[in-house]
């Protein structure tokens, strides 16, 4: 289980993983890197809803992705809930380097 205070944070860095193995697959990348990171996307619901506190084994598996592949911001939005809204400060900072490598 990931803790209450941690739930909405799992959930943005679930999305962003997902998000980033579509960029992924647009920007035309192997298979089995993609796969990578939706078999990881797969497994994180499972440590949301388990019966005991996953909430490491949940940000060691996003860290594992940023590290591979550079999927910083579904670390970041665990660590630190950062939403992107329209016009704002990080987004715009940030806009373009998720993929890089």
């Amino acid at each position: 289980m990931i803790p209450e205070d941690k739930f909405e944070n799992a959930l943005y860095a679930l999305q962003e993983l997902l998000i980033f193995a579509r960029s992924m697959a647009y920007a035309k990348k192997t298979y089995k890197e993609i796969a990578d990171i939706l078999d990881t996307a797969e497994y994180l619901p499972y440590l949301i809803m388990n019966d005991k506190d996953e909430t490491e084994r949940f940000r060691m598996h996003l860290q594992n992705m940023a590290d591979k592949y550079g999927c910083y911001n579904c670390l970041e939005n665990f660590d630190d809930l950062i939403k992107f809204e329209k016009g704002s400060k990080y987004r715009n900072e940030h806009k373009g380097e998720q993929g890089k490598e």
